[in-house]
């Protein structure tokens, strides 16, 4: 898996671009249970304004766009958030995952428009399910079987 994962990020590093940007590995609290991304980068910082904002996320050539939360602090770190989880379930992010944010510029509401190319781990992809404690089957008080 180390040799997967170095592969990954080899990859996400060899991206060439001019904007501002920063290369990310994917880590549990990034995909699963908290849905927070945080990057300590210094040079996204400051290209973000110290305050929360409404972030749109795209994959080219995929026309879909999330929007999420962005919140940027004074200590050179940014945070994705809010509409992060719905990010990672569509494009069925795991741990190790290597994603490569660039920074393209501010939209006219004052989103700032980040295209992101993602670098799997491992190649074959499973798609996500949420599972809620509370979602349990209805059993048929007749024939006593699961619907």
């Amino acid at each position: 898996m180390k040799e997967e994962k170095e592969k990954a990020f080899q990859s996400a590093a060899e991206v060439i671009t001019y904007k501002p940007n920063f290369v990310t590995t994917m880590v549990p609290t990034h995909v699963e249970k908290r849905f927070f991304l945080t990057n300590q980068k210094k040079l996204v910082a400051e290209h973000i304004l110290h305050q929360t904002r409404a972030a749109i996320l795209r994959v080219p050539p995929n026309p879909k766009t999330w929007i999420v939360r962005l919140a940027g602090n004074e200590s050179t770190s940014i945070g994705l958030y809010g509409g992060w989880a719905d990010f990672v379930l569509d494009n069925n992010l795991e741990v190790g995952d290597v994603c490569s944010f660039e920074l393209c510029g501010l939209q006219e509401g004052g989103e700032i428009l980040i295209d992101i190319s993602i670098h799997r781990v491992v190649q074959e992809v499973v798609p996500m399910e949420i599972v809620r404690p509370f979602d349990t089957p209805k059993v048929s008080p007749s024939s006593k079987k699961i619907i």
